[in-house]
């Protein structure tokens, strides 16, 4: 079966689309900033779907590289909506984006945004939180 897939694209620093400019399947590029958008369905079933963000990563060997963060309600978009906390993260301005960290590298999350007072900044190995 043949498929189209439909590339929407903005030159515009900080765009991001919103379910209502992409359809279920899309995908769009921001190519000033570098980060991709998929929409799709965010818990496994067909009833909630959002978008789902990817930011540029790769090797910096001679360069830190910062992401500011920030705590953020979740939205429908967040891979853990209605589970636990209200509260997620904002990292480099995407909503719990997926983090690829690459030994050798330098990473610093800068916290300095006041929405980050009392809430806990930590990495874990399973969504139960079980190991830190």
């Amino acid at each position: 079966m043949a498929q189209t897939i439909q590339l929407k694209r903005s030159n515009t620093s900080g765009n991001q689309p919103t379910t209502s400019n992409l359809e279920l399947g899309e995908i769009a590029i921001n190519t000033k900033d570098g980060k991709v958008f998929v929409r799709k369905h965010v818990d496994g079933s067909d009833s909630a779907d959002g978008i789902l963000a990817y930011g540029p990563q790769g090797v910096f060997t001679h360069e830190t590289q910062t992401y500011e963060v920030k705590v953020i309600t979740k939205t429908t978009a967040h891979p853990q909506h209605g589970n636990g906390s209200s509260s997620g993260y904002s990292i480099g301005g995407l909503e719990s984006p997926y983090l690829l960290l690459i030994p050798g590298n330098t990473y610093k999350f800068d916290q300095a945004d006041s929405t980050n007072s009392g809430h806990p900044f930590r990495f874990y190995l399973e969504a139960a939180k079980t190991t830190a």
